[in-house]
């Protein structure tokens, strides 16, 4: 059996007398909210400022730019690269060069 110090007076720790911390509303640690502020941003594409950024993201959308940086996890073209065969040959012929006696 353990004892807790709750206001001032030992209780058994999980008893009748044990308040304990609230229930949980939710399985997340806090809430997360993302508000629509912003705080001193300028468009350098028309000089206005905004405090919103709805407004400020509908407008570089309208002017016909791309807002960079917070790019979607998504799976996107991109160029291939050279195939492995032929990378592997260059590694080997790389190797080759730099340490014959491997």
């Amino acid at each position: 059996m353990s004892w807790v110090l709750r206001d001032g007076r030992f209780i058994v720790k999980g008893g009748p007398d044990d308040r304990g911390p609230p229930a949980a509303r939710s399985a997340l640690p806090r809430p997360m909210i993302i508000s629509d502020t912003l705080a001193d941003v300028v468009n350098p594409i028309n000089g206005k400022p905004y405090d919103s950024k709805s407004a400020y993201y509908r407008d570089v959308k309208a002017a016909g730019c791309t807002i960079m940086g917070n790019d979607t996890i998504e799976a996107k073209d991109h160029d291939e690269g050279p195939p492995l065969a032929e990378i592997e040959r260059d590694v080997a012929q790389t190797i080759e060069r730099i340490a014959p006696e491997l």
